[in-house]
């Protein structure tokens, strides 16, 4: 019984990932960068859904998932890409000026994380 339970408790913890809420925003005004930010959350329960896409990163320090996916930022920027950005942009001119607001958002999505020594799994759910 108890070699039961060792057995159970390893391949649960292979199996084990962490759920994040990921988001990201990028903000210029009139041509110049106002704001860009990824947004990390610990999702406080698993996370339903099927996996649709997911990239791979080697690890190399030992550091939280949230810096070490500022580390990553311009790759999770083009994986995003990938899963749909929504861009927003207002012009407006007159006769003696001209500006632009162009946002662009990835929506708040939930992530499956493997976080391990070696390397960081980012899934995407669907």
């Amino acid at each position: 019984m108890r070699i039961l339970f060792v057995n159970f408790i390893l391949l649960s913890s292979l199996a084990y990932a962490d759920f994040y809420y990921i988001s990201y925003k990028y903000v210029v005004k009139d041509f110049q960068l106002y704001n860009e930010q990824i947004l990390v959350s610990r999702a406080m329960q698993s996370c339903a859904g099927t996996i649709s896409q997911s990239i791979v990163f080697e690890k190399k320090n030992n550091d939280t998932f949230e810096n070490f996916i500022k580390y990553k930022q311009d790759k999770m920027i083009d994986f995003f890409d990938k899963l749909g950005l929504h861009v927003k942009s207002y012009d407006s001119f007159n006769t003696t000026n001209s500006h632009t607001n162009t946002t662009i958002t990835f929506f708040t999505q939930c992530f499956k994380v493997d976080f391990n020594d070696n390397f960081v799994k980012i899934s995407a759910l669907k």
